[in-house]
């Protein structure tokens, strides 16, 4: 889906490492993963926002196991507009949720993006 690899169950692949190639606007490395940077707390300076969501200095997308700060389109970001990840497998409580700039991933029911 939207180029981002995915594992058996359906969670994205991400990873910490990697030169961006997006696809469509969504930094994916080369290998299909989705381009992220693990945070805690406030983003870093340089950081950008775009579609309501909070972006490194190198375009990877941020996210964090932080607490949920608000649910949009039912997707999970915390009040500085991080998105919040469980690297829980989906289960049959798992739903798609579309999130604009990255595409369609699984959500599980608190909107934590499924990772792998």
């Amino acid at each position: 889906m939207h180029g981002i690899d995915r594992d058996a169950a359906g969670a994205a692949s991400m990873t910490a490492t990697g030169t961006i190639s997006p696809q469509v606007g969504i930094p994916i490395a080369a290998n299909g993963d989705l381009r992220t940077t693990v945070i805690a707390g406030a983003p870093p300076g340089g950081s950008t926002m775009r579609h309501g969501m909070s972006y490194a200095a190198d375009g990877s997308l941020h996210v964090t196991l932080d607490a949920i700060g608000i649910v949009r389109g039912g997707a999970a970001y915390t009040l500085a507009g991080v998105l919040c990840h469980t690297t829980s497998a989906p289960t049959n409580t798992s739903k798609q949720v579309f999130i604009h700039g990255v595409g369609v991933v699984l959500v599980d029911s608190t909107g934590r993006v499924h990772v792998s």
